[in-house]
């Protein structure tokens, strides 16, 4: 059984849906939000979209520096629900702890920072 609420993480409040054995999950439609209020926080000019696989990029404008691109990065790493091992081609999930130390896992697989060079 699913019952959606809302969860403490990284002094954010994020829907998730809870699962039955008690693991909190979040959409990356939700991380994607959580990456536009970190940006304009930071008074950051950046175009975020996500991707229809879980991946979502960040696009900043060319005239961007690369300390906004770091401070986005930095901001947005602990919203990242995967890895890879390149060395074993194997993609595994991060689990988490919200802010009450309850498991948790999100649907972003990856977050890519670029600059539009265009």
């Amino acid at each position: 059984m699913q019952t959606t609420k809302t969860i403490k993480y990284k002094g954010f409040s994020i829907p998730a849906v809870q699962w039955q054995g008690g693991t909190n999950y979040v959409c990356s439609k939700d991380v994607a939000v959580v990456c536009r209020y970190i940006a304009k926080q930071l008074g950051i000019k950046a175009s975020i979209r996500k991707e229809s696989h879980g991946t979502i990029n960040i696009t900043l404008p060319m005239d961007s520096t690369d300390e906004h691109k770091r401070q986005l990065e930095k901001y947005t790493r602990p919203f990242v629900g995967e890895k890879f091992d390149g060395m074993i081609d194997l993609a595994s999930s991060i689990d988490y702890l919200t802010d009450d130390g309850e498991r948790l896992l999100f649907g972003s697989k990856y977050i890519f920072v670029n600059k539009d060079w265009r």
